[in-house]
């Protein structure tokens, strides 16, 4: 097959060699593709991934990635860091690689990818009068309610210090301003002081389920307020992660996206 022709001193493709020249090209960056995936799967033998996860995401969502992960990539070994307050900080100064997170986030320096989202829920102690006037809901379903219906009680914060909380945004505007009596980062105190009568409180839908019978607090879902938690993959930018980095993520997404 002839792929020049010889013109006036010239050389020319001809129609061979203008195809033999278009799917060289296709062949070459399925080549450099080939050695790309042949590069991350070397480099993801072994190694280190640094990572910051909330405790509530440690708890709920963490284990069913690292399982998944662990039996791709078991020569990957993962460093996790809990001290929420500090996660954003720790990317920025390079200890971590990423973080999962709330939003909003705090630094306007990070990007970030959403990794999962879940409605939060409001508990109401057991005695409370607006039980009384509720039918029981179907299996794994909850009544509605409206939040004025809480302007008179006292409520119970969870995440104080951290990201802004729906319950901030969701009360905004003049709706009413809440008389908040007590503040922790543990769900279990919440639905402990609820069951107690001492307030109503917001937990997360993925932990309400996951109460024990200890916790008596009665759930509902929050008619006309948005407050749905966003958890997104937190980082410098894309450029900075590497191959282990973007596998997790990317199983983040394939489990709960």
């Amino acid at each position: 097959v002839t792929l020049f022709s010889r013109r006036n001193n010239t050389v020319e493709l001809t129609r061979a060699g203008e195809l033999f020249r278009e799917d060289g090209h296709k062949i070459l960056q399925l080549s450099n593709h080939l050695k790309r995936q042949m590069e991350d799967i070397q480099k993801l033998k072994q190694g280190k991934l640094c990572i910051g996860i909330t405790s509530l995401f440690g708890r709920f969502y963490f284990p069913k990635i690292y399982q998944v992960f662990r039996k791709l990539y078991p020569g990957i070994e993962i460093l996790v860091s809990e001290d929420t307050s500090e996660l954003e900080a720790l990317i920025l100064r390079g200890k971590i690689e990423f973080a999962i997170l709330p939003l909003p986030l705090l630094s306007n320096q990070l990007v970030y990818e959403p990794i999962v989202e879940e409605e939060t829920l409001l508990a109401v102690p057991p005695g409370h009068p607006i039980n009384q006037h509720m039918h029981t809901p179907p299996m794994g379903e909850f009544n509605c309610v409206d939040i004025g219906q809480f302007q008179d009680d006292d409520f119970i914060m969870l995440y104080p210090g951290e990201n802004p909380h729906p319950l901030n945004s969701g009360l905004s505007g003049g709706r009413f301003e809440p008389h908040i009596v007590f503040e922790t980062r543990n769900t279990d105190t919440v639905c402990g002081l609820v069951s107690a009568g001492m307030g109503v409180g917001f937990i997360p839908e993925t932990i309400s389920r996951a109460q024990s019978e200890q916790c008596r607090a009665v759930f509902y879902r929050i008619r006309e307020m948005k407050a749905n938690r966003k958890m997104v993959a937190a980082y410098y930018h894309a450029e900075s992660l590497s191959h282990s980095a973007l596998e997790f993520i990317r199983i983040a997404h394939d489990i709960f996206g």
